[in-house]
């Protein structure tokens, strides 16, 4: 669950509370949400969360990325039970031999259920491995020592179908352009709603994509200047009106990446 949200976790950001990662817990169910101004990571976990008589069944702390990420750097493969212990500051972390201790952000983290909401008009399903090597290769001419970001331009177009099977078809064209030319790849998608165009930072996305783990995901839009919504797919969900589908507070995933304004 860290390993899926801690790139998203802000480094420096003048809003303290983006500087760690927000644990939100509450029965069984266990939420980790890592953000800045332009993503959103969240995990969510339903599984083995045990809290004593003593605790309250809802907690919500915020913990610096940092030392996130010694921590990541402290756990082995192995399934090992983690206990959690907080005090007003403070939290420690108990893993096997291991005694973990931190100090906690005192600030409010960001709404993260407002910025997720949205009313998809494009649904896309897409294949996440063929989808990650086609930003690689449209992104192959960036140049290494380029810091700004490389600005995809996601062109999604419905196919003119004859079959039934076939009337959600689509094309997913990605294109490049820079000072050493211009790369365009693309790959097929399934898609419900109209036609887009829409612009990333080729970095977010790739970051997303390999945190999401999955074989398929869908891809959620209102506009070309509105957050893209990313979400878990599985084979339970044709039977589901796709378009219209965004169950946030269920789903195992989310993550949100900001747009970036394409130049006319």
């Amino acid at each position: 669950m860290l390993s899926s949200i801690l790139f998203a976790v802000a480094h420096n950001n003048s809003r303290p509370s983006l500087n760690g990662a927000l644990f939100d817990i509450k029965d069984n169910r266990i939420i980790i949400v890592g953000a800045d101004t332009s993503m959103l990571a969240l995990r969510r976990g339903f599984d083995g969360i045990v809290a004593n008589k003593a605790t309250s069944s809802e907690l919500n702390f915020i913990v610096p990325g940092n030392s996130l990420s010694e921590l990541l750097k402290l756990i082995g493969d192995e399934d090992e039970q983690a206990e959690i212990e907080l005090t007003r500051k403070h939290i420690i972390i108990s893993i096997d031999n291991i005694i973990f201790f931190s100090r906690l952000i005192e600030s409010e983290f960001l709404d993260y259920r407002r910025v997720v909401k949205t009313e998809p008009k494009i649904t896309i399903v897409i294949d996440a491995k063929s989808f990650a090597e086609s930003i690689e290769r449209a992104a192959i001419l960036t140049e290494d020592k380029q810091k700004t970001p490389v600005k995809l331009i996601l062109n999604f177009k419905k196919q003119e179908s004859t079959t039934e099977k076939e009337k959600n078809a689509g094309i997913l064209q990605i294109t490049f352009k820079s000072s050493l030319g211009e790369a365009c790849d693309e790959c097929s998608i399934e898609m419900y709603g109209e036609n887009l165009q829409i612009g990333f930072n080729h970095r977010y996305l790739l970051d997303s994509l390999k945190a999401a783990r999955e074989e398929k995901i869908m891809l959620k839009f209102e506009s070309p200047t509105k957050p893209l919504i990313m979400l878990p797919y599985n084979e339970d969900n044709k039977d589901l009106d796709i378009q219209n589908y965004m169950d946030i507070e269920n789903s195992k995933f989310l993550y949100v990446v900001m747009p970036v304004r394409l130049s006319n």
